[in-house]
């Protein structure tokens, strides 16, 4: 009996790739021994296999902390449905790790990884496109969208090469090759511009609880950083929502982050940035210091509430200055007088089999100084965006099309607009609702034909309705 166990186990090792001695050793345990026993002894149980496996973003180059440790969890006591509280250590910390936008373009555990994208974008024609207006996205605007009525077409590049320096050291490089980094029409230097968005490196300090990071990298406030990257967003149009949130998208400075696995599906995490912030994406935005010395301090807290990584909600803080002084001859108002803002937010991302669901909204303060004898008020920007899509797996003969996604987005903001004598403001509220559909190649590596309209509204404070719903289409192929 004992010889055929034995050879039974050497055939399963060799399938499986488990130990002899173990399966062996399994073989000759006592029957009536409960499974969960043996479970947390020899070969994880079925649910840990199933488990969501450790997120690139907690892999080199996303910024993600990552060490030895155990789990805190009775095994025994746990339900088949465990959301992955088999796993132990680093990896199950790490599976509810905060994320870097770019996240689904870095390798883990690579010494060297070499991916990203390339995008097509065409706009049809809208009327009112380019009139300017102050629900509009603030600078550097709508980069992957033709600034222009007109039809016209529009590009991005970006590459993402991340090291594994060691085990507790990496970093991370993004670069965009794009025509008009600023938004406006304007080509960089021969029609081609650099926009580095990320270069950051980060040590692992202890475990997976603290990573400490510093470069250039995404502003963390939220999850806006998802709608800034043209090949990670589910629309092509960035939600105007994220303007509420007034400062730069990229920040220049130190990061800190973690990670910890609760009990039962509970986690947690978190980000703090400081930093003197980008004035651009381009590099004409590149200072050498920080001209005015404005610090801002951003911070988020994740949590996820008893369904495992599948369901995260996000609270979010930032502070800091935006002018040190105002530019009297500024077209904009807000820009003449000095500022500072406060902002906070809340988030919230919900995978449920093949519907993804993702919510933010953001309120923030922007006080601006004395000047000339003026003492203009407090300006409030009020932001909330929500957006799903639904995977429909199919096997189409024509483009290899592996999943048809339809989806759909609500977007709306609200802004106090100040006049020009600056002594008052006027609310002024946009809506945009847009529909779409994807068809996507298989898996993470591959293309993606999007089509998209944009209904957008002008609800409070304009004079009379703007012609500006627009029809946009994208191809992108990810490598």
């Amino acid at each position: 009996m004992k010889r055929s166990a034995a050879i039974t186990a050497l055939l399963c090792a060799a399938l499986t790739g488990h130990s002899a001695t173990a399966l062996a050793q399994g073989a000759d345990a006592d029957p009536d021994e409960k499974p969960g026993a043996a479970t947390a002894a020899g070969t994880p149980a079925p649910a840990a296999a199933d488990a969501p496996a450790a997120t690139p973003s907690a892999a080199p180059g996303a910024g993600s902390g990552g060490a030895d440790g155990s789990g805190d969890v009775d095994e025994s006591s746990i339900d088949e449905q465990d959301y992955g509280e088999r796993r132990q250590g680093d990896e199950r910390d790490l599976q509810y790790s905060w994320k870097t936008a770019g996240r689904h373009y870095v390798v883990p555990l690579a010494f060297v990884s070499l991916h990203g994208y390339l995008e097509g974008v065409f706009g049809a024609y809208s009327k009112d496109w380019t009139v300017e207006e102050p629900t509009q996205l603030g600078h550097p605007g709508q980069g992957l969208v033709p600034f222009t009525s007109n039809s016209s077409f529009q590009y991005d590049a970006a590459l993402f090469v991340s090291t594994d320096l060691s085990a507790h050291t990496r970093s991370l490089i993004e670069l965009h090759l794009v025509s008009d980094a600023a938004g406006q029409g304007a080509a960089g230097h021969g029609g081609l511009t650099f926009a580095i968005t990320e270069a950051s490196a980060s040590w692992d300090l202890y475990k997976s609880y603290l990573t400490l990071g510093g470069g250039v990298y995404w502003a963390p406030f939220g999850i806006v950083n998802i709608d800034w990257l043209g090949g990670q967003a589910l629309f092509l149009l960035v939600p105007r929502a994220s303007g509420a949130f007034p400062a730069h998208f990229n920040e220049r400075g130190v990061r800190l982050n973690g990670a910890k696995a609760l009990a039962r599906g509970f986690g947690v995490n978190y980000v703090v940035s400081v930093g003197n912030g980008v004035h651009s994406f381009d590099i004409d935005g590149q200072n050498a210091y920080d001209l005015d010395n404005g610090k801002t301090v951003i911070g988020r807290v994740g949590l996820f509430p008893g369904l495992g990584p599948d369901l995260e909600i996000g609270l979010s803080f930032a502070a800091g200055r935006l002018r040190e002084s105002g530019d009297p001859a500024a077209e904009e108002a807000t820009l003449r007088y000095p500022g500072a803002f406060s902002a906070y937010g809340a988030d919230l991302l919900w995978h449920l089999g093949n519907l993804d669901v993702r919510s933010y909204y953001i309120v923030s303060i922007e006080s601006l100084g004395v000047t000339g004898g003026v003492s203009p008020p407090d300006l409030v920007r009020h932001g909330f965006v929500a957006e799903t899509s639904y995977q429909f797996m199919v096997d189409l003969p024509i483009g290899n099309v592996r999943a048809i996604v339809p989806k759909a987005r609500f977007d709306w903001i609200a802004v106090d607009a100040l006049d020009e004598a600056g002594t008052g403001a006027t609310n002024m509220q946009t809506g945009v609702y847009s529909v779409g559909i994807d068809l996507r190649t298989a898996g993470t590596v591959g293309a993606v034909l999007g089509l998209e309209y944009h209904f957008q509204d002008e609800i409070k404070g304009f004079a009379a309705p703007l012609e500006n719903d627009r029809f946009l289409a994208r191809l992108l192929a990810k490598f």
